[in-house]
């Protein structure tokens, strides 16, 4: 691993932090991005459980499926 520049290794841990936080998100806003299909899709399926709150399922119990605990 390299060093860090002098007035990067000069902040405090809170402002490391806080640095690491702010980067970890400006490269989740980067690569989250979603075409205009995939934010019509999304947009859809929350209008449908807009209108049949009662469709869905607990994610334990999906979860308990997949895995084989019952």
């Amino acid at each position: 691993m390299s060093a860090l520049p002098p007035d990067l290794a000069a902040l405090s841990v809170a402002e490391k932090r806080e640095l690491s936080r702010l980067l970890l998100e400006s490269i989740a806003d980067e690569e989250m991005s979603l075409t205009d299909a995939q934010m019509a899709d999304l947009d859809m399926r929350i209008e449908e459980d807009r209108r049949n709150p009662d469709d869905g399922r607990p994610w334990e119990e999906v979860l308990a499926e997949l895995t084989g605990r019952k």
